[in-house]
């Protein structure tokens, strides 16, 4: 069941998993794509013993998005989230790309940097169609009267991080740091709340480092947002 997960189940940080990766890449001299990323991410939880069966999520299910299916373990106070067969969440790296594990895990890695999350990986699920990567991550108790924040208020909680909304694509949730050249993406009410406190936690964000085309088109667009902040 899905209590207690942390307890029965090894995890590691998503920045071990990310550098693995990274070192295949350089062993093997080249950009690997996704399927090559997936499995050599794959053999590595295995040989750690990291695959999780399928009766570890028989009891808790919250729901699935886009991006993930979810688990609550009221136990424990996490939220369990597995990543739909074969597919690593959206990508914000570029405009054109999937996500590969690599993505995905640099942005497990990010939230966990810049919001003080506690987001762990758990390894795969057993016996999936695809791999689907498993984490952990506080589970967050909502604010009794508002479960989230406005896109004001949200506007306001990504500049203290010198986050702005970015005016080159105004019809999506899209953020850019100039300075420390991030961006954020789908931050929309949906992916963040407001804890018993009244204080705004991000639960979901696309966090990463843009290519050199994306990152153009938010630096173009960056002066304007600050100057008609």
């Amino acid at each position: 069941m899905a209590s207690g997960l942390r307890k029965l189940y090894p995890s590691v940080s998503p920045n071990e998993a990310l550098d693995y990766l990274r070192q295949c890449q350089v062993a093997d001299g080249v950009r690997l794509g996704g399927r090559d990323q997936a499995q050599k991410l794959e053999r590595w939880f295995r040989s750690r013993g990291f695959c999780l069966p399928k009766s570890a999520f028989t009891q808790g299910r919250v729901g699935a998005g886009a991006e993930h299916e979810t688990f609550a373990d009221v136990v424990g106070g996490w939220a369990i989230k597995l990543t739909h067969d074969g597919r690593f969440g959206h990508c914000l790296r570029s405009e054109t790309d999937v996500s590969t594990p690599i993505d995905y895990l640099l942005r497990l890695d990010l939230h966990n940097e810049l919001f003080g999350d506690d987001i762990r990986v758990h390894g795969y699920l057993l016996s999936s169609a695809g791999l689907r990567i498993v984490t952990t991550q506080p589970w967050i108790v909502s604010h009794e009267i508002q479960l989230s924040p406005t896109q004001d208020q949200i506007d306001a909680f990504l500049r203290c991080f010198g986050f702005w909304r970015s005016s080159a694509f105004p019809d999506r949730y899209i953020y850019y740091n100039r300075e420390a050249n991030l961006v954020i993406g789908d931050a929309q009410p949906a992916n963040l709340l407001l804890d018993t406190t009244g204080a705004i936690r991000p639960i979901d964000l696309v966090v990463t480092v843009p290519d050199e085309v994306f990152r153009t088109k938010l630096v173009t667009a960056w002066e304007f947002d600050v100057d008609h902040e």
